[in-house]
């Protein structure tokens, strides 16, 4: 019995996760049976050494902000695997024969291929989306406790504090969808090469002489006459208009707005929203809401679009949108920094 494509893709995405978290349990109780063992010998004092950094970009800070941002790298590591493996997983599983015969069309493998490839870009948004929400909360947690849990006197200040662990987050998150992205797409290439460049492989000389006439089409840059069916010409179409480079820049820029935003919520007093459960759940409602309503509204899925916010087959809309909607996501970084600021002595 073989696997579908999609629980491939949901095994795949999500193994390495319960994995971890599989070997972490087994290491934390071999370290809780080796201190039983040990528990009657003497330990040895603690001698700190000196700590240097080999990073000649860590040498214009102090001490302690080497330190701290030190010990953020593991977690802007984790971010940046989870998001380049989950980016490179959910697009090159539309490779797979599965995928790219979903629709039962009668097309070339090339166009097969690549619309497959293009519309893949939808559920890689979804699932990015997700995870971006999950490490919005793991950025904003030490800033948003009851009271304050900074003292003035520390050697640190707080906006570096959070600068060093959001903004980290921030740029890991966006550069870990660029790699998945990139690694898909020269996987595409090493798999089955420049598809995009045989999309008028489906042109036919002989008008078919089955039961269901395809329709004859005529297509700009395509000489003669194609026949096919009316659902074979939309999705040719589609391929042959929409931008593999603008559907990258619409995951990073849904990404970054979602976390950006989520952050922002966080960070603002608790008596505008309530508890974070409270909280929490309204967001989901909100963004949700957002998808939902530009689906149905196709007025609000041009602004969407514009804005580098939809995956959605089609023109690319001017590239000055991708700019704007990432200043914007970066605006509400810095909202959600000042309304931390307000929680320092």
């Amino acid at each position: 019995m073989s696997l579908s494509p999609h629980l491939f893709t949901a095994i795949a995405l999500f193994s390495p996760m319960y994995l971890f978290i599989f070997i972490r349990r087994v290491q934390l109780r071999r370290a809780i049976r080796m201190q039983e063992l040990q528990g009657d010998k003497e330990t040895r004092p603690f001698t700190p050494g000196r700590t240097t950094s080999s990073s000649r970009l860590l040498h214009r800070f102090t001490l302690p902000e080497r330190a701290y941002l030190s010990a953020q790298r593991n977690l802007l590591l984790w971010v940046y695997g989870v998001m380049a493996y989950a980016s490179f997983v959910v697009l090159a599983s539309s490779l797979l024969p599965g995928n790219v015969d979903r629709y039962g069309l009668q097309q070339s493998l090339p166009e097969r291929v690549w619309y497959s490839y293009l519309t893949a870009y939808g559920s890689a948004s979804t699932y990015l989306r997700i995870f971006s929400f999950i490490a919005a909360i793991v950025a904003i947690f030490g800033f948003v406790t009851s009271g304050p849990a900074f003292l003035r006197t520390r050697p640190v200040s707080l906006r570096f504090l959070f600068w060093g662990r959001v903004g980290g987050i921030y740029v890991a998150l966006l550069f870990g969808i660029a790699t998945g992205a990139l690694g898909s797409f020269l996987t595409l290439l090493v798999v089955h090469g420049p598809v995009w460049k045989h999309l008028f492989d489906a042109a036919r000389d002989v008008a078919p002489n089955s039961q269901h006439l395809p329709a004859a089409v005529h297509l700009n840059g395509l000489p003669g006459t194609m026949y096919m069916t009316v659902e074979e010409s939309h999705h040719l179409m589609l391929s042959l208009q929409t931008s593999a480079l603008r559907l990258g820049l619409a995951l990073i820029t849904g990404s970054a707005v979602v976390f950006s935003f989520i952050v922002a919520a966080f960070a603002l007093p608790p008596r505008l929203f309530g508890t974070a459960a409270l909280r929490s759940f309204i967001l989901i409602i909100a963004v949700i809401g957002v998808q939902v309503a530009a689906i149905l509204s196709p007025r609000l899925a041009r602004v969407t679009c514009t804005l580098f916010l939809s995956t959605q087959l089609g023109h690319p809309p001017p590239y000055l949108g991708f700019v704007f909607t990432i200043a914007l996501s970066f605006m509400f970084l810095v909202l959600a920094q000042q309304a931390a600021k307000r929680r320092e002595l």
